[in-house]
């Protein structure tokens, strides 16, 4: 009896030992299955998050790339529709400016043109200043059309060019250099339509304005007669320049039918000019009209002119005969309006005495006849 019961323990022992196994075996195959899953799962998420990451990403940068774009846009600068149908000149210098961005007018070039009209762009790029002594002392050029693209005009930008007669300046400048217009004696307009406060007689702007006639924002009022530029002003008809090629030259009869003045440098350093008939519709001739026309022999002055001012025959080496129309009540005076002479009509009649007292003799002197 006793060995069968030690039989039924030992079997009952060898039974639960076997149940325990398998129950452990269950535990790890869930443990691995949850540990798996759990994996996969971490896995997935964090390719989810890999993914919205990347999205994210993505969006940033086309949304960065669109702001270049559109920064790029704004840089640009569209030409005004004034600008676009102005065909301008061809042939000026360009440099490079701002790391790239745009370009400077740095001279001439091989521009034959004598009325300069800047572009307001230049191999794609805009044309924003006038480098300093681009057109200095350019005797050629007698009218320059600045365009709105430009925002600064160079130290001594167009200095000297001693037949500038007039000058358009864009909506948009900032800066005018010193002595950016001096010497440009022949400059009486100017079309201002910067925010500058420029009036005419200032030298303030480079001087600008310093021998203007008038300040103004419209079109020119210079006319060219046949190579003579006229501009009338206060009911005036001044005479401001020559621009044609004849050596001997008789002014013309008149004006619009009216008489006018020879304004002051309008013939000045005109080393072309041989002889000069003023009719009788002139009434004045200007402060250094004639001034420097080293080759000029022979000057005929109408019956009404009245006054000459100083200097207007300075420096006419050449001059040998003026033949005065009118030879009496002639009066000469210093600038300062002191030591009042007359001049004899029997001086005046002699052709060589006249030029004498015109050159030599009364050269700063202002003429006056009563």
């Amino acid at each position: 009896m006793k060995k069968i019961l030690v039989l039924i323990l030992a079997l009952l022992m060898v039974i639960c030992t076997f149940v325990s196994c398998n129950s452990n075996d269950i535990n790890n195959n869930n443990n691995n299955n949850y540990n798996n899953n759990y994996s996969n799962n971490s896995n997935n998420n964090s390719n989810n998050s890999i993914n919205k990451e990347t999205k994210k990403e993505t969006k940033a940068t086309t949304k960065s790339e669109t702001k270049v774009t559109t920064d790029t846009k704004k840089e640009t600068i569209s030409p005004s529709k004034t600008d676009t149908e102005i065909e301008a000149s061809k042939g000026l210098n360009f440099e490079l400016i701002e790391y790239g961005k745009s370009y400077s007018v740095t001279g001439i070039g091989y521009c034959q043109d004598t009325e300069i009209i800047i572009p307001d762009r230049h191999n794609g790029l805009p044309v924003t200043s006038i480098g300093d002594s681009a057109f200095y002392n350019n005797k050629n050029i007698i009218s320059i059309t600045i365009p709105n693209s430009i925002t600064s005009i160079g130290y001594k930008a167009f200095s000297s060019c001693s037949n500038l007669t007039s000058v358009s300046l864009g909506n948009n400048i900032t800066n005018i250099g010193d002595a950016a217009f001096l010497l440009c004696d022949k400059l009486i307009e100017v079309i201002n339509k910067s925010n500058f406060n420029i009036t005419k007689g200032s030298i303030e702007y480079g001087g600008v304005a310093q021998q203007a006639l008038e300040v103004h924002t419209g079109d020119s009022k210079i006319v060219n007669k046949d190579g003579y530029l006229f501009y009338t002003y206060g009911g005036t008809n001044y005479l401001v320049n020559y621009i044609g090629t004849d050596s001997n030259i008789t002014l013309p009869v008149n004006y619009n039918n009216k008489n006018y003045i020879i304004h002051q440098y309008a013939f000045a350093r005109n080393e072309n000019i041989l002889s000069v008939t003023i009719p009788d519709s002139v009434t004045s001739i200007g402060n250094r009209a004639f001034v420097v026309c080293s080759k000029l022999i022979n000057v005929t002055i109408g019956n009404n002119v009245t006054s000459i001012d100083g200097y207007a025959f300075y420096n006419c080496t050449s001059l040998v005969s003026a033949t005065f129309k009118s030879t009496s009540n002639w009066n000469v005076s210093s600038n300062t309006g002191t030591n009042k002479a007359p001049i004899s009509s029997s001086d005046l009649a002699n052709t060589s005495t006249a030029a004498k007292y015109l050159t030599k003799t009364y050269p700063n002197y202002s003429w006056e006849r009563n």
